[in-house]
């Protein structure tokens, strides 16, 4: 229970502070006069969210943690701090709402195909790999298209451009799904050397 706890700890913690680090977009090159870009939160936090959300549901599993209890403790915890950092600490509304649905259906949706994968792998990481993709592709789109429009808040000071909004979208889905594997695979290594 304790190695559940404190994977739970670290998942909340680093949800909400990606939120935050989501309003600064950061510019990584351009192609053809397309800028590539990504908030600063898929550059830092959020690759580490989507692999402390895989191994927070593995640890609950080995404890007997149901996959609903698990799955509203975490929905829940890092939704309700994240609204109180909407009303106290400046947290922009349009990120909390886009953040809210996608870890809502984004997250519905890697923890439905992680569970599915443990019928063929064992490994968390494998699990991982296929179930993070789900959730980044998703996820992603949904946290761009609301929080990066004004098709949900009007004068919406974060808008861009559509066009702009899918390539950051793509770029950050990729960027995520491919970095979470690699931190998944270390953390993967290291729990083994510890655990031994």
């Amino acid at each position: 229970m304790t190695t559940f706890l404190s994977l739970f700890s670290v998942y909340i913690a680093s949800s909400v502070v990606s939120m935050f680090l989501t309003s600064t977009p950061i510019e990584l090159f351009t192609i053809s006069g397309v800028a590539i870009w990504l908030p600063l939160s898929a550059l830092t936090l959020v690759p580490l969210v989507d692999v402390m959300r895989s191994f927070t549901q593995d640890a609950a599993e080995k404890v007997g943690l149901s996959f609903k209890k698990t799955a509203s403790w975490m929905l829940g915890v890092s939704m309700v701090v994240a609204f109180l950092c909407v009303l106290f600490a400046g947290l922009p509304l349009p990120i909390f709402v886009g953040v809210l649905a996608a870890v809502t259906i984004g997250g519905a949706a890697d923890i439905l195909v992680f569970r599915k994968m443990g019928e063929f792998f064992k490994s968390p990481v494998v699990r991982m790999a296929f179930s993070n993709f789900a959730a980044t592709i998703i996820g992603s789109g949904i946290v761009f298209f609301v929080a990066f429009t004004d098709w949900f808040f009007a004068n919406n000071s974060m808008a861009r451009p559509v066009h702009e909004v899918v390539v950051g979208w793509l770029a950050q889905s990729f960027f995520i799904w491919a970095s979470s594997i690699v931190l998944g695979a270390v953390i993967e290594k290291a729990k083994n050397v510890f655990t031994k």
